[in-house]
């Protein structure tokens, strides 16, 4: 099927796109997440499958397809030189991987003991989130680390020595990975705690992008990391699943099938897009840094691509 500028309906005139690509990986199960870096896309699989594609010229070539894990992968994060991925996996391994030009090659594999649900790492050590309350910290060897926070983590980030948790309760607490100490970055409101989500984090730029579930037509917040400072919101309806920025926009999927798109300096949004038809559920999103692209998986095992015009 030829996709390419496939016009899409949106709610501004501000900002258009247009969908060039997609491919079907349903044999995979769901797309659990997507990578972009340095002109390659990464997706991991429910099968346990991680794929490289090449993304120049505006399409998803595929160059690799592996399969080591022998469970659902649900992660994949890049290490900040740039020359290693790391994979998480319910089949409660965390895998590091040499990136080359063309391929991804297994360098280690490291048992964990628990499933991992959302993983960051860096070659001093990982910090993943597994069934239990709180996380682990992981150095690379020995005994992974439980820090206990008495709220189950749904989302992490990494910058320098503090990790980010975005927790049920609608929290997000910080860590020092010197002191081990936690400390409550942002408490929601009192209201239904229980059922209140921070599903996404996304560091840029010495900001905290949050998403999670919608209340009171508030679905995320953007931080100040250097003073916690609240600097805007995502006024939405729909609950945020996942977050990623380029140089000028955000964007913020949602389970319904609807990719939101914010202007970065103020956060407000200037376009919407439908995805597959508004049936699938989006698994996994992620935009290309210079502004040019942005990829979405879903549970049918699909992934597409669109041209930022």
């Amino acid at each position: 099927m030829n996709l390419a500028y496939k016009v899409l309906v949106f709610q501004s005139e501000l900002w258009y796109c247009a969908e060039v690509a997609e491919v079907d990986s349903c044999s995979n199960g769901d797309v659990l997440s997507l990578l972009h870096h340095k002109g390659r896309v990464y997706s991991s699989h429910a099968d346990g499958t991680i794929k490289v594609w090449d993304v120049a010229k505006r399409k998803l070539r595929l160059l690799q397809e592996i399969r080591l894990h022998a469970k659902a992968a649900t992660c994949l994060c890049v290490a900040p030189s740039g020359d290693i991925l790391y994979s998480g996996s319910l089949d409660k391994t965390i895998r590091v991987w040499e990136i080359s030009s063309e391929e991804i090659r297994s360098l280690e594999v490291h048992e964990v003991k628990e499933s991992v649900y959302a993983l960051t790492a860096n070659s001093d050590v990982a910090c993943f989130a597994s069934h239990v309350t709180g996380f682990k910290i992981y150095n690379w060897s020995g005994v992974p680390r439980h820090v206990n926070m008495s709220k189950h983590v749904r989302s992490i980030a990494i910058v320098g020595d503090k990790v980010y948790c975005g927790c049920n309760g609608y929290a997000i607490q910080e860590v020092d990975l010197l002191s081990f100490t936690v400390s409550t970055f942002y408490s929601g409101s009192r209201k239904l705690l229980g059922k209140q989500n921070i599903n996404a984090l996304y560091i840029h730029e010495g900001r905290l992008y949050a998403g999670g579930t919608s209340i009171d037509g508030v679905a995320g917040r953007v931080f100040s990391l250097s003073n916690r400072a609240l600097t805007g919101s995502f006024s939405t309806h729909t609950d945020i699943q996942q977050v990623s920025i380029n140089n000028d926009y955000i964007f913020t999927s949602t389970k319904c099938g609807i990719i939101e798109v914010w202007l970065k300096e103020r956060a407000s949004k200037v376009a919407s897009i439908k995805v597959g038809g508004g049936n699938a559920k989006i698994t996994a999103m992620v935009a290309d840094g210079h502004g040019e692209m942005l990829y979405a998986g879903s549970s049918d095992g699909k992934i597409q691509a669109w041209a930022l015009d």
